[in-house]
């Protein structure tokens, strides 16, 4: 894992080889005017209110796990934040809560550099056209009408 931080030119902030952690240093996500739109792609963020998004960054936090001679268990988080620009004035950094499209990314990059680029993890969504079509209900009786040309109770 430290391999493909590296390669991705990620900078170890922190590592501790006994407890099996890498933590990456803070790497800018977006910024600008589309930052919200990019946002909402890596984070459970609605729009703000009282502000406008102006950047976010984000870091990695891995864990690797020793299970056995033919285990190991590896897990990351994504730690993503936002600069929340106010419309009256100020700036504040704020934690986000992640989708996992960043951690399953470096896993994702992981896989393929110990088997291969056609790894990929069993995550595929199926899009509008490869769902299964919901059943159309039918109507058991057509609803009786009251009017002039059909008196009520006939």
């Amino acid at each position: 894992m430290r391999e493909v931080l590296e390669l991705n030119r990620f900078e170890i902030l922190e590592e501790d080889v006994s407890k099996g952690s890498i933590l990456t240093r803070s790497r800018e996500y977006t910024s600008g005017p589309l930052a919200a739109d990019h946002i909402r792609k890596v984070a459970d963020r609605s729009k703000l209110a009282d502000g406008d998004w102006v950047k976010a960054d984000y870091q990695y936090q891995v864990h690797v796990q020793f299970i056995s001679e033919t285990q190991t268990l590896v897990w990351v988080d994504a730690r993503i934040r936002g600069l929340k620009r106010a419309f009256v004035g100020g700036d504040e950094w704020l934690q986000l809560r992640s989708t996992g499209k960043l951690e399953e990314d470096l896993l994702n990059l992981f896989g393929q550099h110990l088997f291969g680029r056609p790894f990929a993890l069993d995550r595929h969504r199926p899009g509008f056209w490869e769902r299964k079509p919901s059943p159309v209900r039918k109507e058991l009786e057509a609803p009786r009408t009251v009017g002039p040309e059909r008196p009520p109770g006939k």
